[in-house]
């Protein structure tokens, strides 16, 4: 188990790019959550972001293809799920500083 901000984790060498899957109950904004996840996930890992019920298009092809991610896909039925596959790396800028994803999301 790994207590930390996830700022800080996805800047730490033996956890970034290590994992197939993040899987989240969205705990900000989604450019919030994609900036802490995407580091996280090796090229072809998925980020599961269960999602309020309500709240449609909150998640903007645009910005997730700056941290390698692509467009989301919801879920069709049961819990709002949004899945998000890493396509490419995520840049070595990102996650930025602690708090700073929160005060200037990229969408």
């Amino acid at each position: 188990m790994v207590h930390g901000r996830a700022e800080d984790v996805g800047r730490r060498p033996d956890h970034r790019g290590s994992y197939q899957a993040v899987v989240v109950r969205s705990f900000a904004r989604p450019a919030v959550v994609a900036e802490c996840a995407a580091p996280l996930l090796v090229v072809g890992g998925r980020l599961v972001v269960s999602e309020p019920p309500q709240g449609d298009d909150r998640w903007s092809d645009e910005g997730l293809s700056q941290l390698g991610l692509s467009p989301a896909t919801p879920t069709e039925t049961g819990p709002r799920l949004v899945s998000l596959n890493q396509d490419g790396l995520c840049p070595d800028r990102f996650p930025r500083r602690v708090g700073v994803p929160g005060k200037r999301p990229l969408w």
